[in-house]
């Protein structure tokens, strides 16, 4: 059962790390160590990518960006309140101990 809850951990992890932008692994990381942040905290990481990505970003939300992160588990979100799961941290290190710098997944 251990074997099976950690397999099933490692393929959502992964499947995470391979659609994550780097605007959002920087949001992790300021989330890191921090109690928690606000829903509007988190919008200076989306507006600098909307900025580096235009046409990425042209259809992809403020809200679609952060539904990302809440709905792979990597933060949850209280009424105002975001706070960093275990694995958004195991993510955020993940990408950073890899020197995280894809194509695409800049913005």
């Amino acid at each position: 059962m251990a074997w099976a809850c950690e397999l099933s951990a490692s393929i959502h992890l992964e499947k995470a790390s391979r659609f994550i932008f780097q605007s959002q692994v920087e949001a992790l990381e300021a989330l890191k160590g921090r109690s928690a942040l606000t829903v509007e905290d988190f919008r200076p990481y989306y507006e600098a990518a909307t900025k580096t990505a235009p046409e990425i970003y042209k259809s992809y939300t403020f809200e679609m960006w952060l539904n990302y992160l809440k709905n792979f588990e990597l933060i949850s979100i209280q009424p105002t309140q975001v706070e960093i799961t275990n694995a958004g941290a195991a993510i955020a290190q993940y990408m950073k101990d890899r020197q995280y710098d894809g194509g695409l997944e800049k913005a």
